[in-house]
């Protein structure tokens, strides 16, 4: 998945953002959501609300969830992949969570509302809300889980940013290659490996069945 629009885009949410917390700031007092401590083996799941406008200020609630022994939580969440991008300072990107609110990066905010659905609320494991970034002893021990919180996610979202330049042509290459990579044809693989080098430059791919790595 990859967002189109590029810096112009960029510009435009941080406005909104900006305009949104301005809106905030004069006629409702809002606090920054207080994390409650987690139980040994859980995590929480980002309850991500409904909206129909892309625009819509991005509403969530933080539930607490058993994660461990290799058993799927039920009901079960998805997990989010993303690029953190610049740290959060302050420049008025929020989320609402649970009457409170959440400092998120752009990268961050631009994926969730990507992932939003119009009409039902979705589950998410997102680090950078799951997990309270203020508590270093929280992050020691969450960020040591997160391999087991993505193997136990239904599905992984990966979100990308700014689908312009190579990221679109990279996409495009893929719906090609995958039918190929599948059927295990290895030179078939190795040529669209070498087609890749040449085109992309910047990745580095891995064309071996059944895998289909860039980076």
């Amino acid at each position: 998945m990859f967002e189109a629009g590029g810096s112009g885009l960029a510009e435009t949410r941080l406005s909104q953002a900006k305009q949104f917390t301005s809106y905030l700031d004069c006629d409702v007092m809002v606090t920054a959501y207080q994390y409650q401590p987690l139980k040994p083996g859980a995590i929480r799941v980002l309850i991500l609300e409904p909206a129909a406008d892309l625009d819509a200020p991005i509403r969530c609630k933080l539930e607490h969830v058993k994660c461990e022994d290799g058993v799927k939580p039920d009901p079960g969440y998805d997990a989010l992949s993303y690029v953190w991008g610049p740290p959060a300072d302050g420049s008025g990107l929020s989320i609402e969570c649970d009457g409170g609110e959440i400092e998120v990066q752009f990268s961050c905010d631009s994926a969730l509302r990507h992932l939003r659905r119009a009409h039902v609320p979705i589950r998410l494991w997102v680090d950078a809300v799951c997990i309270n970034q203020k508590s270093l002893a929280e992050k020691e021990v969450q960020v040591g889980r997160m391999s087991q919180v993505y193997t136990l996610a239904a599905r992984v979202f990966i979100f990308l940013g700014a689908g312009v330049g190579d990221v679109a042509d990279l996409f495009a290459w893929m719906r090609k290659a995958g039918p190929l990579i599948r059927s295990h044809e290895g030179e078939a693989s190795q040529q669209l490996a070498r087609e890749a080098r040449d085109r992309f430059g910047g990745f580095a791919v891995d064309c071996r069945p059944p895998l289909l790595y860039c980076r």
